[in-house]
């Protein structure tokens, strides 16, 4: 559907309070169409589950994401594989997830961040109380980001999936 499509999508959502699940993977919305998805997803704050895998979203596109999360406080599901989110995303999307108690699974896999980013996602999971899932393989973590990481999993007893 790519931006425009984002943008129109984005509209239709307003138009729903009550949407739970929106999949809007592998439609190359990119930064300039998570932007306004973030927007509609302010007007629905019953949204549970989000999957906006494999659309070239960038730093730039999960810092939207992020605003979008924190007007959602029943997100629990989230799927932001295959992007390319780096470490000031993934620092984005850590600030989203404190603002989303209900959150229990995510998976951020695929993307661009490194030991930074880990860290900063570290910091996000500590604060969802009810988090039982993080997928976040296939990243640049390093020993020191999965070593971050795993302290938190542990703690909290969150299945990890660093490989």
């Amino acid at each position: 559907i790519g931006n425009a499509g984002a943008a129109s999508f984005a509209e239709g959502m307003t138009a729903c309070p009550q949407l739970q699940t929106v999949n809007i993977s592998s439609n190359r919305i990119g930064d300039a169409g998570a932007a306004p998805f973030a927007e509609g997803m302010k007007a629905c704050r019953q949204l549970q589950t989000v999957n906006i895998s494999s659309n070239s979203i960038g730093d730039a596109g999960a810092a939207s994401f992020a605003e979008g999360m924190k007007a959602c406080p029943q997100l629990q599901t989230v799927n932001i594989h295959w992007n390319s989110i780096g470490d000031a995303g993934a620092a984005s999307f850590a600030e989203g997830m404190k603002a989303c108690p209900q959150l229990q699974t995510v998976n951020i896999h695929w993307n661009s961040i490194g030991e930074a980013g880990a860290a900063s996602f570290a910091d996000g999971m500590k604060a969802c109380p009810q988090l039982r899932t993080v997928n976040i393989s296939y990243n640049n973590i390093g020993s020191t980001g999965a070593a971050l990481l795993r302290e938190v999993a542990t703690r909290k007893g969150i299945k990890l999936d660093t490989y």
